[in-house]
């Protein structure tokens, strides 16, 4: 998720480029964590991990690819992307998923100022922090002469809605990791 964001939220062509290809190789590391035999990450069973990643992937999906041309490699150019899009033709499907989607002009609409890198947030200001800029000062005319970074300093108490929910997802993943591993 945070090299998403950085990808999304950095300015620079040569950081985003770092930040896409950490971001598909860590869906290159959760493909290869789910099971083989179902289309869900823990096999047939649909479970509390598609729940808590199915809005981030849609928001990979149509955010990342309106903002920044993000598309997935093929099924035929990556195995790994296979099984990705084969569960989340699945997931997608799923009802507990589907009646949540929301619309997606607004989606796309309301991840402007991320794009941006003008997020408000405590995500944003995490990541933007770990990047160590904020927004962007000046005219918006994206001329970097005329526009300056300003250095964020560490904030002395973690945003907790952000660390919370980075530890749900991640205790999530570890949880079902931990299960196809004492199934083989």
């Amino acid at each position: 998720q945070k090299h998403y964001y950085t990808l999304l939220m950095v300015q620079e062509h040569s950081r985003r480029d770092d930040a896409k290809a950490k971001m598909f190789d860590g869906c290159r590391t959760l493909a290869r964590a789910m099971a083989a035999d179902g289309p869900f990450f823990l096999g047939a069973r649909f479970s509390a991990f598609e729940i808590a990643l199915a809005p981030f992937w849609q928001r990979y999906l149509w955010v990342g690819r309106e903002y920044r041309g993000l598309v997935f490699p093929s099924e035929q150019e990556d195995a790994d992307f296979a099984r990705l899009h084969s569960w989340w033709a699945a997931v997608e499907r799923h009802p507990a998923v589907a009646a949540t989607f929301v619309c997606r002009e607004r989606l796309i609409s309301s991840y402007s100022d991320y794009a941006t890198n003008k997020g408000t947030s405590e995500y944003a200001k995490l990541i933007q922090g770990s990047m160590g800029v904020t927004g962007q000062a000046g005219s918006g005319s994206g001329n970097a002469s005329t526009e300056q970074q300003t250095r964020v300093p560490p904030s002395p108490g973690a945003p907790p809605r952000a660390m919370l929910l980075g530890a749900l997802v991640l205790g999530l993943l570890l949880g079902a990791a931990s299960t196809i591993g004492k199934r083989k």
